[in-house]
């Protein structure tokens, strides 16, 4: 199979029927003895391994053959981690697994490898279904299926160069997977209605919480049976190893429900950041460093009225001016800063005239004419006082000296 080929809304791109391991590549070996592993070594496979990607915008999935100590900038899908899960975000180009090519030469060829995309691909179309869309982002948000799928694929890529020998494990489900809409329906309490006005970073750190509130809810065992019921598969899990059953759970797109709600409590309007809305840059100028917290609070208000004549339903704009007052003081205290530091400099490079000018106005003094301090004081760029006291030190020296 040379070219690109499209089945069920997923576009598979193999490698070329001519694709070879590169000759840089390092041959892997083991003991042909396990119990004599300082005698005879056989070559294996590679010291290399494929990664398996898939581009949920083109929902195109493609192999990447990569030899040992490849760079990252060679890997340009992105790892799914727990931290996106919890984020709520689903990378557009994302790693589904990495197969090793360690055990044999025959896993490192396009039959062998273009076999594991097509396995694959029925599990990259779950994923690419069922990622939801957030309101108001470009971004997409992970459902249970989907993170189900992105497990399972995972899995397949892992084991598959054992397939057939003791380590081909299968596929476990080791917690419950929960979607936040179904979560939320059985337990309508957590809903907050303050996230209806909420900023995006706002719904971010609410959406992290919700998750973290919603899954230790489910941990105790009297929820067990509602967790089951609600879960992806809606059976029991198997019993962990140690026979207890299980209690974990993931709850998946608590973001993408919280920015449908914001959008369903708009009232017709586009929830919108003050700070991302086109319509900020005419207000801004109105806020000044001088303005008090009341003075401000109108600004936001006018540009909350502009902004729903608009269309835009405008979150955060108290903030936002708040923020750009701030912004615009911490200029005015850098510009104090600067200028104190160039004072102090050309202090420092005017003590030595200034002491000149000490020895020069009582060597002066010290001829006894006619002078009077605030002529001599004009002459020379001081104060009456500060001659007064230069001509003091010098009568007191020579009291002293007689």
């Amino acid at each position: 199979m040379t070219t690109t080929e499209t089945t069920t809304g997923i576009t598979i791109s193999p490698l070329p029927e001519n694709w070879a391991p590169p000759a840089e590549w390092l041959r892997a070996t083991r003991p042909v003895d396990d119990n004599l592993p300082d005698e005879e070594w056989e070559d294996t496979g590679y010291q290399a391994g494929v990664s398996f990607i898939l581009d949920t915008e083109r929902r195109e999935l493609s192999a990447l053959p990569l030899g040992r100590g490849a760079s990252l900038v060679e890997m340009p899908a992105t790892y799914v981690t727990y931290e996106h899960i919890r984020a709520g975000v689903a990378p557009t180009l994302m790693l589904l697994g990495g197969m090793h090519l360690s055990t044999s030469v025959d896993l490192a060829t396009p039959a062998r490898i273009n076999a594991v995309l097509n396995e694959v691909r029925p599990l990259a179309q779950q994923i690419v279904d069922n990622l939801l869309p957030v309101t108001g982002t470009s971004s997409r948000d992970w459902t249970a299926r989907a993170g189900d799928a992105l497990s399972a694929a995972g899995h397949l890529v892992d084991r598959y160069p054992y397939r057939g020998t003791e380590y081909d494990f299968p596929f476990r489900r080791r917690a419950y997977l929960l979607d936040a809409g179904l979560a939320l329906d059985a337990l309508p309490s957590l809903v907050n209605p303050a996230w209806a006005e909420a900023t995006d970073q706002q719904l971010q750190d609410a959406a992290v919480n919700l998750k973290r509130r919603i899954e230790d809810h489910f941990r105790s065992p009297e929820a067990l049976e509602t967790l089951i019921a609600l879960s992806l598969t809606g059976a029991r899990l198997p019993d962990e190893d140690d026979g207890t059953p299980v209690q974990q759970s993931v709850l998946y797109g608590a973001r993408a429900w919280l920015h449908a709600y914001r959008h369903d409590q708009a009232d017709g309007l586009t929830p919108m950041d003050a700070a991302r809305w086109d319509g900020a840059v005419h207000h801004a100028p109105f806020v000044t460093d001088d303005m008090t917290d009341a003075e401000l609070e109108a600004v936001a208000r006018r540009a909350e009225r502009d902004a729903a004549s608009q269309g835009v339903k405008l979150l955060g704009a108290e903030q936002w001016a708040l923020t750009l007052r701030a912004d615009r003081r911490r200029v005015i205290r850098a510009q104090l800063a600067e200028l104190g530091t160039t004072i102090s400099q050309l202090e420092a490079d005017l003590k030595p005239a200034r002491k000149r000018r000490t020895v020069l106005v009582t060597r002066v003094l010290g001829w006894g004419e006619e002078d009077t301090d605030s002529g001599l004081g004009r002459a020379c760029g001081l104060s009456h006082t500060a001659v007064g006291t230069i001509r003091s030190s010098l009568d007191a020296e020579g009291a002293e000296g007689s």
